[in-house]
């Protein structure tokens, strides 16, 4: 018998919103503030990285980061990659997939698997070798000002498409309400047509 542990690191951050390969929208670049604190993100994270033992793929694609101001789809790939080569090394098993979840917006992740009755052991690999080969890289690329962009045009998108669905029902509701109150209505209405609005 196998469990497989998932690690897809941010989705609990914001649902269904992930970073672009290439990292960028359409919309306009990120402000000075954005890009200075990430920044200052990337700075923290390889002297935790260094001081923490990470590989020195690793710190090449946070060192990359502090140059370019964003990590890549291709580091943060092989960054996940990595860590499941590491973890069959360990003896455990893992697969490498890209998850796909909304517009053309992607995260490189992993699912671990091993014996439940080695579970202890299995989490032990999991987090070493997640430490060693892809932690700061991924949470980075999660966190770099792309990704709250693509979170802000995918949600915005949403919202229009929330606010048209409660709108054809016949329910006037301005057409700039915001994400908040369009979803309130939706969900507080009793009405099962209205409920259905929620799918988008």
């Amino acid at each position: 018998m196998t469990l497989a542990k998932i690690r897809l690191r941010g989705v609990a951050m914001v649902a269904a919103i992930v970073v672009t390969s290439s990292c960028s929208t359409d919309g306009d670049s990120p402000s000075p503030e954005r890009a200075d604190e990430f920044s200052r993100e990337v700075a923290t994270a390889i002297d935790e990285a260094q001081n923490a033992g990470a590989s020195q793929e690793q710190i090449d694609v946070l060192v990359r980061a502090q140059e370019s101001g964003e990590v890549s789809f291709e580091d943060a790939q092989q960054a996940a990659m990595r860590t499941v080569e590491c973890v069959e090394d360990a003896g455990g098993t893992g697969e490498y997939f890209v998850e796909h979840v909304a517009l053309d917006f992607s995260i490189p992740s992993f699912t671990i698997g091993g014996d439940t009755r080695d579970f202890e052991d299995i989490d032990a690999v999991l987090d070493g070798c997640d430490q060693l080969e892809s932690f700061w890289a991924l949470m980075l690329y999660q966190t770099q000002p792309a990704y709250a962009e693509a979170q802000a045009v995918f949600l915005d998108t949403r919202r229009e498409a929330r606010v048209a669905c409660v709108r054809a029902l016949g329910i006037d509701i301005p057409e700039d309400t915001d994400w908040d109150d369009v979803t309130a209505l939706i969900h507080d209405s009793t009405d099962a047509g209205v409920k259905t609005c929620a799918a988008n």
